[in-house]
């Protein structure tokens, strides 16, 4: 909790001046022009408004409002004449005394100051506007509801939505945050209209000209099977895949018939090779023969002379006698063995010949066999072949052909679809996206609270006989007793407002997650005896507001109510608040806030 002790006005040429407020009911009360409203203007001031209404000329230079918070002493200071800056002593949290900005391009800026001092300890971001444009929460998005000037308090327009400085979204948005503590934002970054309408615009003018280009090569598509119908062309892929059977069908007939003639001169080339190796053999076999025939001869033809040769019968060493041995003649023997081999030669030579034979039928069957093979590899690879992939091309081609109708089928759905979102496109430029709020105070059911306690409000502060009191959404304003309160009289709108103002602080504290812990309102009730107020509040109503005021002080808020004169001032108990009289006498108690100023 906190709550301001002091607010004090200084600068070298002048005399500080200052006010002491309470917890509770504080009420600054007197004639006009007594300063009374710089109290107000104060408070918004150092809240981060623009401007403050202390005219420089007074020799007034600066505004301090001292704190009691919870954690300690807490001040702020500001220059009134290009007050940028706020000078914060004191510390609170993590945040340090120093220097502090005024609006959101400041790191360290007073608005988080006054959050944490109403329990909002983080940084927030709220929606901004109806497009998802997100903001940041600070003071300022919900102040002209903490302190309200004589202005405002009479304004027609709803006294909780503010005309200046913010989007009503944002003032909606900041509401919902402190009943609730929930931004309702999913931290989305939505893309701003006009960039939307940017990107539309292309994603047209691309889709555009990629139909125009699809359109040009589907015309030369079709161009080359003009006048060919989808069955026709199924005729011929049907006469075609027919053809390519009985080609193939003929085709490996041929191969399997080649493969086998080339099996059969294999097999012929093996005989062949079997011949030769024979015919090799009996070759050696004759030539061995012929080399025995030969031997044998010799043998005979040895024997024949030997008769001839004179014979030795001394050796010729020693002269000895030689004793004649008995001799067996081998002419008998060679012939009987050249009569078996004459015979075994003539077999030979036979074998030979139907070697010879054998052979020159192997080959030139082999001749034939290997003409037919041929013969068949030119019809396979000249005819056969060329036919089958010409064949397989028509069947590509007009396989094709039924793609690209099929294909017609697809780009009439395609040109259907992207046609269709390119108008969904065109249609959706001139439609925002937008977010309704109004759907989250339904849900937490706000308009049926509110009521309950703004009806509350007016029957005890006297507002009179009230049979119906509503909030409407339509303009974030009430009706009572059927009748909008832009339709009452300045002095009642005052009045309405003002117990608009006291439901929502009674609203926070019965059902809200943050309370702003201050209320400071200038003339609630219009008593400027210096000027007629149209529908001005009856003493009664005057009687019961304060009365209210008086009755529902607690610790954890502080009222400051700015009046021009008091109602039944013997009626009413105004000992338990802290109330200030500014005279406009000299001679006569405090003349009014600032030394020798008046407003």
């Amino acid at each position: 909790m906190y709550h301001i002790t002091r607010i004090t006005y200084s600068g070298e040429k002048v005399k500080t001046v200052y006010v002491k407020l309470e917890k509770g009911l504080n009420i600054f009360y007197g004639p006009s022009d007594t300063g009374k409203s710089y109290i107000i203007d104060s408070i918004r001031y150092m809240m981060g408004t623009g401007k403050c209404r202390i005219d420089p000329d007074t020799k007034y230079e600066k505004i301090r409002i001292d704190f009691e918070t919870d954690e300690g002493f807490l001040s702020m200071e500001r220059a009134i004449e290009n007050g940028n800056k706020v000078k914060v002593e004191g510390s609170i949290g993590n945040f340090e005394p120093g220097e502090y900005g005024i609006d959101g391009k400041s790191t360290k800026n007073i608005s988080d100051i006054w959050l944490y001092l109403m329990g909002v300890r983080d940084p927030v971001r709220i929606l901004g506007g109806q497009e998802y444009k997100d903001v940041a929460f600070t003071i300022g998005t919900f102040s002209y509801m903490l302190a309200v000037d004589e202005e405002t308090i009479s304004q027609r327009d709803s006294v909780i939505m503010t005309k200046h400085d913010f989007s009503k979204m944002a003032c909606q948005s900041a509401l919902l945050y402190l009943l609730t503590d929930n931004n309702y934002w999913d931290g989305q970054k939505r893309i701003p209209k006009k960039e939307k309408d940017m990107r539309k615009d292309a994603q047209i003018k691309y889709m555009t000209e990629f139909l125009s280009s699809i359109e040009e090569d589907h015309k030369k598509k079709k161009a080359e099977y003009a006048g060919i119908s989808r069955a026709e062309l199924q005729d011929k892929i049907e006469s075609i895949l027919n053809e390519i059977s009985s080609t193939e069908s003929d085709l490996f007939e041929a191969v399997n018939t080649s493969r086998e003639i080339a099996t059969r001169i294999h097999q012929m080339d093996l005989q062949l090779s079997e011949c030769a190796v024979m015919q090799n053999r009996y070759g050696t076999l004759k030539s061995q023969y012929s080399s025995d025939i030969q031997r044998l001869t010799f043998i005979v033809e040895g024997e024949v002379h030997k008769a001839g040769l004179p014979k030795i019968t001394r050796c010729p060493f020693c002269d000895g006698e030689i004793k004649k041995q008995e001799e067996k003649s081998c002419v008998d023997a060679a012939k009987e063995e050249i009569k078996k081999l004459l015979p075994q030669i003539q077999d030979l030579e036979d074998a030979i010949t139907d070697v010879e034979t054998e052979v020159e039928v192997l080959t030139e069957e082999r001749k034939e066999l290997d003409a037919s093979r041929r013969q068949l590899e030119k019809m396979i690879n000249s005819e056969m072949q060329p036919k089958l992939d010409e064949l397989r091309e028509s069947l590509v081609k007009y396989s094709q052909a039924i793609e690209e109708c099929k294909e017609d089928d697809v780009y009439k759905y395609f040109v259907a679809n992207v046609g269709g979102r390119i108008r969904d496109l065109e249609d959706t430029k001139n439609i925002k996206e937008v977010y309704v709020i109004e759907d989250n105070f339904k849900e937490e059911k706000f308009s049926e609270t509110f009521d309950e306690i703004f009806k509350e409000v007016l029957e005890e502060t006297h507002f009179g006989e009230v049979t119906s009191a509503l909030f409407s959404f339509s303009d974030y304003d009430v009706v009572v007793n059927n009748k909008k309160k832009f339709r009452y009289g300045q002095g009642y709108r005052a009045f309405l407002n003002t117990d608009v103002l006291i439901t929502v602080q009674e609203y926070l504290r019965r059902h809200g997650k943050h309370q702003p812990g201050i209320l400071a309102i200038d003339s609630p009730t219009l008593t400027l005896k210096e000027r007629k107020v149209d529908d001005e509040a009856s003493q009664g109503m005057k009687y019961g507001l304060f009365k209210y005021l008086l009755d529902h002080q607690r610790d954890d808020q502080q009222v400051i109510i700015i009046e021009n004169d008091l109602p039944d001032m013997d009626k009413l108990d105004y000992s338990k608040a802290n109330v200030q009289l500014f005279t406009k006498d000299p001679k006569v108690g405090r003349y009014g806030l600032l030394d020798g100023v008046t407003s």
